[in-house]
């Protein structure tokens, strides 16, 4: 029970750090450098999916055993 609990707090974490990367991003961009909304959201997807993907893949499930190019599409979809 508890270490499936201490993932899931970790999943949380990883989670809310990307959003929060893909939100800041997207409101920067908006407001600092006047790019258009749907731009602004495709940058931060990219760069926030990364922040995602390797904060899961290093932490949330540091023992996966999965390659990296299965795991990220995984991700992806």
């Amino acid at each position: 029970k508890w270490p499936f609990m201490f993932q899931f707090c970790k999943f949380v974490i990883v989670g809310l750090t990307a959003a929060s990367v893909h939100f800041g991003l997207v409101v920067g961009l908006v407001q600092l450098f006047g790019l258009l909304p749907l731009v602004a959201n495709l940058i931060a997807f990219c760069l926030s999916f990364q922040v995602s993907y390797w904060g899961h893949r290093n932490w949330t499930f540091a023992d996966s055993t999965i390659n990296h190019s299965k795991a990220m599409s995984k991700l992806l979809i």
